[in-house]
């Protein structure tokens, strides 16, 4: 799944630089079919605000029933915080080991 998630984030930094239709069309099938896999990880470990947060971008890469939003500028906003939906569990991971770290020693 981790392999999955940097392949949707590589993508998505792309797609902030212009490119091909093909590759948006490329690209919204990958950020949809990471998002699925990401919604059933985080809501099987108990990460319900994402796995809610991976069935927003769902609806919004879908590639079969587009969402069409004309601006590049918004679509930079949302490339930008669907990235941070893909990195979310390593943060909260990175925190949860620090704080652990931190009881641990003092």
């Amino acid at each position: 799944m981790k392999v999955v998630r940097i392949l949707a984030i590589v993508m998505l930094l792309l797609a902030l630089f212009p490119m091909s239709e093909s590759y948006y069309t490329a690209l919204r099938a990958v950020v949809t079919g990471a998002a699925l896999l990401a919604f059933f990880e985080d809501y099987r470990t108990g990460l319900t605000y994402l796995s809610i947060a991976c069935l927003a971008v769902v609806v919004l890469y879908n590639p079969i029933s587009m969402v069409h939003l004309n601006k590049k500028a918004l679509w930079v906003i949302i490339d930008m915080c669907t990235i941070a939906v893909f990195m979310w569990p390593w943060i909260r991971n990175k925190k949860i080991s620090r704080r652990y770290r931190q009881q641990k020693t003092g």
